[in-house]
């Protein structure tokens, strides 16, 4: 089986980078993320299939062939007419399609497989990723539906094969279509047909003000009610999707859970402009195609930013942030003196106060602003020497070459060089900077005692955040005095018989996301090896 994938570039420079369904920079953060998915996408197809080709325009073709360094086996230079509106970003995987004499898989940029697909799917007529579906009242807004009304209110001859769908929605207040994520089969005939009908209808609409938002139901609510109209069966890989339910294709990029229980990865729609999923990809890219990552780091430097310290004569020269100013300011309040020396006798003095003093407002507040500060400064003496947001090789080296029942065997504990726990009294914002914490001190007489646990994260060596732990985050807390295995965990929840609304059997399912998620995801977990 051949694939094929293919990019056209305009809408990447055209487009406006706030309009969430424009695909300025294919939809990503930034160009650097684009670049990192297309050589994601393309070096894991050509680990399972021979031939991986491209459908491009020159100036895409410049890009991941010249300037990334994508090893295509074949480079079609292709044109998309002018004069199409550049959100209608899909245009040039329609040009591929039609031009398709044999069998073929079409892979959209930021679809990637750990896995070869079954023969049996490949063999079939006419495959897609899934069926997806809009819904009168979704949460999160409506696609296809919003796009139907456009058509109807500008009354556009739609054409006669959307007859029954839409009649069928006028029913159920549904629409179904394929998504084409993953696309293609035996019946190359059929695309070509598909394509010259659907170009025919743009050409009668152009002048119609289609959006990126639109070309989900041009492209493939079209692909749907063509295909139906002429009774051809669709072969589908994945169960059907609300494409704009709450938790939509939540299921389809969960990169923490490859390959140990997922082996094929979409990041659809807005989920590429969430810097967790953004990450995640670097990630991945760095273990398995290192020189592939490093390359394309080279070739979008970031510039490096430091805060301003208020007071330079306490310094520290690792953070270029003030070093303990606000818990010396406290002490300063209650008249008592520290040495001028070492921080470890600075350590001493607080934490001998914070035993024996009886429990006042300013002790509390002392409490709660040394465990930032103090937190703040040990992750920062470290910085320097261990990348605290890359994944452990270790950890990745067990996940990729673990059972599920094996993984869960595995001990994690709090991992302290990038998070700590702390029991503080006061309520504080949720997001704190190292550099406000002068603010908070100012303000403690205002700040209502709460007595919150907090969960601290270093995000830079200049960003401390605090965020408050609840719902199933409060699990982390059993992590932090001894290690612990994924079997505990399961045994430690029945036992308990804590309700995260989970039947029995998905325990060891949900323990598996937990560790994954907060190990490989987030960091805040370690892999126990010794």
């Amino acid at each position: 089986m051949k694939i094929i994938q293919s990019f056209w570039t305009l809408p990447s420079k055209k487009n406006s980078h706030d309009d969430n369904f424009g695909r300025k920079n294919g939809g990503w953060l930034n160009e650097k993320y684009h670049a990192m998915s297309w050589a994601m996408s393309c070096l894991k197809f050509k680990q399972f299939y021979k031939e991986v080709e491209i459908y491009v325009d020159s100036d895409g073709s410049d890009w991941l062939i010249n300037k990334v360094g994508l090893p295509y086996s074949n480079v079609h230079t292709i044109s998309v007419e002018t004069g199409f509106n550049p959100s209608l970003w899909a245009l040039a995987k329609l040009t591929a399609l039609s031009t398709q004499n044999f069998p073929f898989l079409h892979a959209d940029g930021d679809v990637y497989i750990w896995k070869p697909f079954p023969i049996k799917f490949l063999s079939s007529k006419l495959f897609s990723q899934n069926i997806e579906f809009d819904i009168t009242g979704n949460l999160s807004g409506n696609i296809y539906i919003e796009t139907l009304k456009l058509l109807v209110e500008n009354r556009v001859h739609l054409p006669v094969f959307f007859k029954e769908p839409i009649e069928s929605f006028k029913k159920t207040g549904r629409i179904d279509a394929y998504n084409m994520g993953i696309v293609g089969g035996q019946n190359s005939i059929f695309f070509k047909q598909y394509v010259n009908e659907l170009h025919k209808f743009l050409d009668q609409n152009k002048e119609i003000k289609l959006t990126g938002r639109d070309m989900n139901f041009v492209e493939q609510f079209f692909f749907y009610c063509y295909s139906k109209y002429h009774n051809f069966n669709v072969d589908v890989l994945f169960e059907e999707e609300n494409v704009a339910g709450t938790n939509s294709y939540s299921s389809m990029i969960q990169f923490n859970l490859i390959p140990i229980s997922k082996t094929y990865v979409h990041v659809i729609g807005l989920a590429k402009k969430s810097q967790i999923i953004c990450s995640q990809l670097s990630s991945r890219l760095h273990y398995e195609f290192p020189q592939i990552h490093k390359h394309i780091l080279s070739l979008y430097k970031e510039k490096k930013s430091y805060g301003i310290a208020r007071d330079s004569t306490h310094v520290d020269k690792n953070n270029f942030q003030p070093v303990f100013s606000c818990s010396k300011a406290i002490l300063n309040d209650m008249g008592i003196e520290y040495p001028p020396g070492s921080y470890e006798d600075l350590f001493d003095i607080i934490e001998d106060l914070l035993v024996k003093t009886n429990k006042n407002r300013s002790i509390l507040s002392l409490n709660d602003i040394y465990q930032f500060e103090k937190f703040h400064y040990l992750t920062t003496k470290i910085s320097n020497k261990i990348n605290l947001k890359a994944n452990d090789t270790t950890l990745l080296n067990a996940l990729y070459n673990s059972s599920i029942p094996e993984f869960l065997n595995y001990k994690f504990a709090l991992n302290i060089n990038s998070v700590a726990i702390a029991s503080v009294n006061f309520k504080y914002p949720e997001h704190i900077l190292i550099s406000e914490l002068n603010k908070i001190m100012t303000r403690k007489n205002n700040t209502q005692l709460e007595n919150d646990i907090v969960l601290l994260t270093l995000s830079s060596p200049n960003n401390l955040k605090a965020e408050v732990i609840n719902d199933w985050r409060m699990l982390l807390l059993y992590f932090e005095d001894n290690p612990v295995s994924g079997c505990d965990l399961v045994q430690y929840l029945r036992d308990e018989r804590l309700n995260y609304n989970l039947k029995k059997d998905n325990l060891q399912s949900f323990v598996l996301s937990f560790l994954t998620t907060f190990s490989v995801h987030f960091n805040y977990l370690k892999l126990v090896t010794a």
